[in-house]
Parts: structure tokens; C-alpha cells; sequence
């Protein structure tokens, strides 16, 4: 009897510790992974809110007040106008999550400009950031950057995204949470994970001599449950009886939690704008989100867990970049071209360490953000520096020649006064005469061009200005034996438009697709609104010889064109018409089959009278 009670009572011992130490144990590492993981989550959520307002701020702080007209006021008054532009925005996305602290700085005024909610925080819009706060390192190194300590709202977690445009810090976006709140969260996790490991021991101490037959079966299943639940998160416990299930209910819930923090963070990296790759230590790829797919071309399925060097093969540059940055060389937004999906993308690049908790490298994230628009819109922004140098010269040439040109015209009216009436010199005046009217023509085309007319906008039915324009093209149709088809959609709002001025647009697109057409053809109009635009489109369709690709962004260019007689003027006159307007032109076309113009105008927004 007394060997039976001791060896029940050395197995009730080692059966303890089998359980206790483990469960001790896996309760510090997943509390420690959990904490970890809580204050990543919190970081990537807040930065994820931040993100969304640089999103939201399309343009720049200048754009708004430009809008506004304010950009020589004072600061105050553009504080004001600031605050009330993204005011509502900033509130609404601080009313997603309670205790959460977001807004707008600008830091060419040095001040506050929205801080979410309104209701709470609104007295400290116009204030500026104290000495040391982080918030002027954000500005000055143009990188992202979590400050946590007493600020503005009192001792909060504070992360800060630039606000980079062109190149240029114009301020910062902070997305904060008290410091209290998280700790109570985490405080709240290490409690359930305390009482779940108390519970446990104490359910142990007072089965264990009843069940000291089954404790080592339930020992083995616990300890190589959380083996596996060390490899695999997604892996659950099997069920046991008495207080052994109830400690692998605990361990399966704790477990539940922290995959829905994984699957959440998960998200935010799957929803970034950007395209985000990370490779640990072993060059092995562990991240590879949607951003990174559509670039690249490339689905994660097929390269997590496969050498970066294997994968990136065919971008030697990728290859290059992780290597500098295993060596100690991140790359800090660098501009590079690669061939991804058989065309050229212009990318910024940054790559940066993986820390882990102890500060150690435990990999290298790559952060990819496509430059595609940027680089139209610095091509548009070109383009328009182009146009107006060209206009200048322009009108200094036309009003140069115009004077002579009025001379001539004049003693030429004297000539044919004094010349007989069968005189052959009078087809020469005759033909004179033609040729000055043409360069008059060219004149006003060269004119107009540099300084437009002041438009005269009335609210008008688009359809009836385009069949007034049908009349005065259809000799040259029936001439070119072109057949003119249109399908105006009757529910076509009006449009605001000067009839004259828009006209020429009609006429000089519908000329050049009639001219484009050689023997036959057709050349088809169609009208339909865009409610989510809030534009109207008029599509202007030829079946003529279509234009070549590379002359398509010249189109609008002055004096660019592909005919022997042609000024290349009219497609700018036309698209100078088309700006006045507030519209845009989209070009489309393939040789052989034809080009189609599609012309959008604006039906909801005023249009500027003074052009």
C-alpha cells in the first residue's frame, strides 16, 4: 500500500511538472508572441488609418487652397480652409475605432490641421508640435516613424507617415491610441492567459490522484499538440476529458486569437497601395502581397517559401537590391525601371530591415510603389510648359505677319483696279488673294491657339449643336463618299458649352476622320453619361487608316502633323477648346481599322466663365 501511494504520488508529482512547466512555458511564449504581435498590429492598424488620409489628400495642401483661391492669405485663414476640407474625412475614419487619435500637420504652416474626432480634440487645430516631438524628424527625413510617450493628447502610441508630393515633405499624418488602452489590452491577454495556466494547475492538483492512470496519455497529446501548434497556427488540439480538455480549450482559443491578429494584419499588408516583400535571413520569401502580384505578374501561391534568388532570376535588379540590403546598403526611395508583364514600370523602391523583438535582423522588407501616374502627370506638367512657350511664340509671329499681310492685300486691290478686264495677270491676283485668306486662316488658328477667346458658356443640348455641325460636314462626307451614323442616348443631360468655340472641336475632328478615310467609310457619333465621372462623352468613331502609336501623344502637340498641307494647328486648337471647357480628349486607334476620339465634358460642376 505505502509503494502504490508513493509511486501514485511521484507520478502526481512528475505528472505536474510534465503539465505545469509546459503549460508555464507556452503561456510566457505566447504571451510574449501575442504582445509582440498586438503592438505590430497596433503599429501596422494605426499606420494603416494614416495611410488612408494620405490617400484621401489626392493633391497637396497648395492644390486645396489654389481651389480655394487662398493661397496668399494668412495662416490662419488657410488653417481654416485646411481644416475645413478634411476636417470630415479625418473624423470619419477616427469614428471606425474608439480611442483613436488621427489628423492632418502641414509643416510649411507649422501647424495642426485636423485632429480626429473634431468633438474632442478640435481646440488643438492651429497649434504647433512642441521641441523634440518626433513629428518634425518625420518631416525632415521623409520616413514613416512611431513616437510613443506623453504628446498632445497625453501618453499614446503615435505613428507618422510624410506627406511627400513631388519629391517634397509637406507635412504629416499621425493615427495614435492612448498608451493606456493598449496596455489594458495587453494587460487583459496576460490575465486570461494567467488564469487559463492557474486553472489548469489547479484542476491538475485535485484530479491528478484520481487520474494518474491517464495523465501520461494527456501529457503526450498536449506536448505534441503544441509542437505542432508551434509550426502550423491553423492546427487545434484534440478534444480530451475533464480539466486535460479544459486546458486544450484554452490553448485552442488562445491559439483562435492570435490567428484572427495574424489574418487581421494579413489583411492590412494584402490592402496596402504599395507592394510589400519580405525574405528572412535564409533569403527564403515569406511575404509576397497583392500589390506585389500585379506588379510582378507573379502569384504568391507559387513563390512563398522559395529563394529570392530563384524567383527574381529574371529581374537581376531585384536581385541586386536584396543583396545590397543583406549587406548592409537599403536602398531609401530609389527610382528603377523594370519589364514586368511585357512593359516598362516605373518604380520606387525602399528596402529595410526586419527587426525582431531584441532588435536582431530577421529578414528584409521591400517596400514597391508604382510611379506610373506620377510620371504622366510630370509629362503632362511638360507638356503644358511646352504648349506655353509655343503660344507665346506664336502670337509674336502671327501679329508680325499679319501686317504685311494686310499691305499686300491692299495694293493688290489697287492692281486689279488698274488692270484690263481680259488682263491674264488677274488669275495671278486671283490665286494671291486665295493664299493670303489661307494664311489669314492660319493666322487666327496661330491666335487663337496663344490666347483663346473668351468663351461664352450657356447651358445647352449637346445633340443639337453636334447636328448643326453635321450640316456644315456633310458636303465634304458625300464628297468622300462617307457615311455618317449616330446614336445619341436620349437621357443626355445639358451641358454647359460655348456652341461657336465647340463647334470647331466638332468640325476639326469630324474633317480629319473624313480626310482619314481614302476611297469609302463610315464615321460614327455617339453620345451616354457617366454618372460616376459626372461627364458626358461624345465618341467620335472613323474607319479611316488609324494613326500610329507613337504619334498618338503628339496629336495635340502645335504644329505637329502627318499631312503634306496640314499646320498642325487644328488638333490644338481643339484640345486648348476642349481645356477652356474643363474637358478632356482620350485617343484611341489601330492601323487599318480606324481612330475613335472620345470627347468628356463635365455636366455637374460650374464652368468658369472667365475661361
Amino acid at each position: 500500500m505505502i509503494s502504490r501511494m508513493s509511486l501514485r504520488v511521484r507520478l502526481i508529482v512528475i505528472l505536474l511538472f510534465t503539465v505545469t512547466v509546459p503549460i508555464l512555458l507556452t503561456g510566457y511564449f505566447m504571451m510574449s508572441q501575442a504582445e509582440t504581435a498586438l503592438l505590430s498590429e497596433k503599429e501596422a492598424k494605426l499606420f494603416g488609418y494614416a495611410r488612408l488620409l494620405d490617400k484621401h489628400l489626392e493633391g497637396s495642401y497648395n492644390d486645396i487652397l489654389a481651389k480655394e483661391g487662398a493661397l496668399n492669405s494668412d495662416r490662419d485663414t488657410k488653417i481654416k480652409i485646411l481644416n475645413r476640407a478634411l476636417r470630415d474625412y479625418t473624423d470619419r475614419v477616427a469614428s471606425t475605432h474608439p480611442g483613436l487619435g488621427i489628423g492632418y500637420y502641414s509643416k510649411e504652416l507649422d501647424a495642426i490641421l485636423t485632429y480626429g474626432p473634431s468633438k474632442e480634440f478640435a481646440e488643438t487645430v492651429g497649434q504647433s508640435i512642441f521641441t523634440g516631438h518626433q513629428g518634425y524628424t518625420v518631416m525632415e527625413s521623409g520616413k514613416e516613424m512611431v513616437q510613443s510617450g506623453p504628446l498632445v493628447r497625453g501618453a499614446i502610441m503615435n505613428c507618422m507617415v510624410p506627406i511627400i508630393r513631388d519629391g517634397e515633405v509637406i507635412g504629416y499624418i499621425w493615427s495614435n491610441e492612448l498608451l493606456s488602452d493598449i496596455e489594458a489590452q495587453i494587460s487583459g491577454m496576460e490575465n486570461r492567459v494567467h488564469e487559463t495556466i492557474v486553472i489548469g494547475i489547479f484542476c491538475a492538483l485535485c484530479l491528478a490522484y484520481l487520474l494518474t492512470a491517464n495523465i501520461a496519455q494527456g501529457v503526450e497529446t498536449i506536448k505534441n499538440g503544441l509542437k505542432t501548434l508551434q509550426k502550423s497556427i491553423s492546427y487545434r488540439l484534440p478534444p480530451l476529458k475533464a480539466e486535460m480538455g479544459e486546458i486544450v480549450e484554452a490553448i485552442n482559443e488562445m491559439s483562435d486569437a492570435l490567428k484572427n491578429m495574424k489574418t487581421h494584419t494579413e489583411n492590412i499588408v494584402a490592402s496596402t497601395p504599395n507592394g510589400l516583400i519580405t525574405v528572412n535571413n535564409q533569403g527564403i520569401i515569406t511575404i509576397f502581397n497583392l500589390q506585389a502580384e500585379r506588379f510582378t505578374g507573379v502569384s504568391a501561391r507559387d513563390i512563398i517559401d522559395r529563394p529570392y534568388m530563384e524567383v527574381f532570376q529574371s529581374w537581376p535588379q531585384m536581385v541586386e537590391i536584396f543583396k545590397n540590403a543583406f549587406g548592409g546598403e537599403p536602398f531609401q526611395n530609389k527610382e528603377l525601371t523594370l519589364s514586368f508583364q511585357n512593359r516598362q514600370m516605373p518604380l520606387l523602391v525602399t528596402t529595410s530591415a526586419l527587426l525582431s523583438a531584441n532588435d536582431e535582423q530577421t529578414g528584409i522588407l521591400m517596400i514597391i510603389r508604382d510611379l506610373t501616374d506620377t510620371k504622366k502627370l510630370e509629362e503632362q506638367v511638360r507638356r503644358a510648359d511646352r504648349l506655353a512657350v509655343t503660344g507665346e511664340l506664336a502670337a509674336g509671329i502671327a501679329h508680325e505677319v499679319r501686317n504685311p499681310l494686310t499691305a499686300i492685300t491692299g495694293y493688290l486691290q489697287l492692281l486689279a483696279v488698274e488692270m484690263k478686264k481680259n488682263d491674264p495677270r488677274h488669275e495671278f491676283t486671283r490665286i494671291i488673294t486665295k493664299e493670303i485668306v489661307r494664311l489669314n486662316h492660319l493666322i487666327d488658328q496661330l491666335l487663337y491657339f496663344s490666347r483663346p477667346l473668351p468663351p461664352q458658356f450657356l447651358t445647352t443640348d449637346l445633340h443639337k449643336v453636334i447636328e448643326e455641325c453635321l450640316l456644315l460636314i456633310n458636303n465634304p462626307a458625300i464628297l468622300k463618299k462617307v457615311n455618317i451614323i449616330t446614336d445619341f442616348k436620349d437621357d443626355l443631360p445639358p451641358v454647359k458649352l460655348d456652341a461657336v468655340q465647340f463647334k470647331q472641336v466638332l468640325f476639326n475632328i469630324m474633317l480629319n476622320g473624313i480626310q482619314a478615310i481614302k476611297d469609302s467609310g463610315s464615321l460614327f457619333l455617339s453620345t451616354c453619361y457617366d454618372s460616376t465621372s459626372s461627364h458626358v462623352c461624345l465618341q467620335i468613331e472613323d474607319t479611316g487608316s488609324g494613326i500610329p502609336a507613337e504619334n498618338i501623344p503628339r496629336l495635340f502637340d502645335p504644329f505637329f502633323t502627318t499631312k503634306e498641307k496640314g499646320t498642325g494647328l487644328g488638333l490644338s486648337v481643339v484640345d486648348k477648346i476642349m481645356e477652356v471647357h474643363q474637358g478632356f480628349i482620350e485617343v484611341e486607334s489601330e492601323i487599318g481599322k480606324g481612330t475613335c476620339f472620345s470627347l468628356y465634358l463635365p455636366v455637374q460642376e460650374e464652368v468658369n466663365n472667365n475661361g
